[in-house]
């Protein structure tokens, strides 16, 4: 997971209401201090905040199913109307 896949993960996740300390654990590697080192959560836990990200393709965007796979560039300016982000540094692009 890049950087910025990371970054618009884990706002959009946290908009939509998943838990931070759990989205952590998703995205970056184990914890060394103590207390998340002993806390196991279980992987329902995990599916269940992932879960509230819904996250649809737009229509048009891919080949239709059988068509030659080509790589399909997105234009930034399209992610960021419709996942409603605004374009920043460090951010989407």
């Amino acid at each position: 997971m890049t950087k910025v896949s990371r970054r618009t993960f884990i706002s959009l996740a946290q908009d939509v209401g998943a838990l931070p300390h759990v989205l952590k654990q998703v995205t970056h590697a184990p914890a060394t201090d103590v207390f998340t080192a002993y806390t196991t959560l279980r992987w329902e836990t995990f599916c269940r905040e992932v879960a509230k990200l819904r996250v649809e393709l737009a229509t048009g965007l891919l080949p239709e199913p059988g068509a030659d796979a080509q790589p399909v560039a997105v234009p930034t300016e399209l992610l960021v109307g419709r996942l409603g982000l605004e374009a920043r540094t460090g951010g989407l692009g």
